[in-house]
């Protein structure tokens, strides 16, 4: 089955021993490509909205401890009931420390960064955990800074005042959200 015309997929082609054409296609890269388009706003706003790449939401999460708690809880229960109360502390403690586990990752998977251009600004947003960090910077005098190093966080400065973004883009990638950003800023 051949993708439809309007994805665009790139990779290398390579030739087999028998004389097969192969394309490689790095789909992990295509979808995070996807995700890293910009979109435009009905206020007319041009935004990117980064997140961490989480295999599972806080909702399934919720779900699948509810899956290995109750039969822990009951098992616990049976042997309280039975007079073995050594069973039903331990019980409790193995829910109590695999909930703190999935609260610690449930917090962390709405990690998010978005970034907007509207009118005469650079608007950036980033939650990390519980904590809001919003700056706004004037579109005329920002300035994008690509890290010197290989995977270095780009960073936006104006007047003294930075903010580092791209944590939620590959490595690989984070130059072509470079590009797209410079050329949305510039594009005064």
């Amino acid at each position: 089955m051949s993708p439809s015309s309007d994805v665009s997929i790139t990779g290398a082609r390579t030739v087999d021993d028998e004389g097969y054409c192969h394309k490689e296609v790095d789909w992990a890269d295509r979808g995070v490509r996807q995700r890293m388009a910009p979109t435009q706003e009905p206020d007319g706003a041009i935004s990117w909205q980064m997140q961490r790449n989480c295999s599972m939401k806080p909702g399934h999460m919720l779900c699948v401890l509810m899956l290995i708690a109750l039969p822990s809880a009951l098992i616990g229960m049976g042997f309280f009931l039975k007079g073995a109360t050594w069973v039903t502390f331990f019980s409790g403690l193995e829910l109590f420390v695999l909930a703190a586990v999935f609260f610690a990752y449930a917090r962390n998977a709405a990690d998010n960064e978005r970034v907007r251009v509207v009118g005469g600004h650079v608007e950036v947003q980033v939650r990390q955990g519980s904590t809001l960090h919003t700056q706004r910077f004037n579109r005329k005098w920002v300035s994008i800074c690509m890290p010197q190093r290989a995977g270095g966080l780009l960073v936006l400065r104006e007047s003294g005042r930075s903010m580092a973004i791209g944590r939620h883009i590959p490595r690989h990638l984070r130059g072509d959200f470079y590009q797209a950003l410079s050329a949305e800023i510039d594009d005064r």
